[in-house]
């Protein structure tokens, strides 16, 4: 019988399904524990072109929560900083030639040439959303 053929007086029984609660478990770690890192979900490569005649740094890479990791590789010596201020002073990050530089933070990133031209690339790498 469904609920429109009940006569008036029936009483009707209603069976709620039961909460399923979440219990906190203490967990005591004793020695070392596994881990594995999850891969990049999504990645994107540019190089900026410097002329010799540019004097101020330039914004490489744009503030980014997603970033897992960026790195930054120029093909002469280079300065950089978290601001445009900081890589325009003179107590700016140096950076060597041809050695790529790892950033894993979500920073907005400034860079320019030491000296003369230069080209700076960068591949970041994004975790999922």
């Amino acid at each position: 019988m469904s609920t429109m053929d009940q006569a008036p007086n029936e009483e009707v029984l209603s069976v709620e399904p039961e909460e399923i609660g979440l219990a906190t478990v203490p967990v005591d770690i004793k020695g070392p524990v596994r881990t594995q890192e999850l891969p990049a979900h999504t990645s994107g490569s540019r190089s900026y072109s410097f002329l010799a005649t540019d004097t101020g740094a330039r914004k490489v890479l744009n503030e980014d929560p997603r970033r897992k990791r960026a790195l930054l590789i120029g093909t002469a010596i280079f300065r950089f900083g978290f601001s445009q201020q900081e890589a325009d002073a003179s107590i700016a990050g140096t950076w060597p030639l041809g050695v790529p530089l790892e950033l894993t933070t979500e920073d907005q990133v400034w860079a320019r040439p030491d000296s003369g031209a230069a080209t700076i690339t960068i591949v970041s790498e994004q975790w999922t959303d």
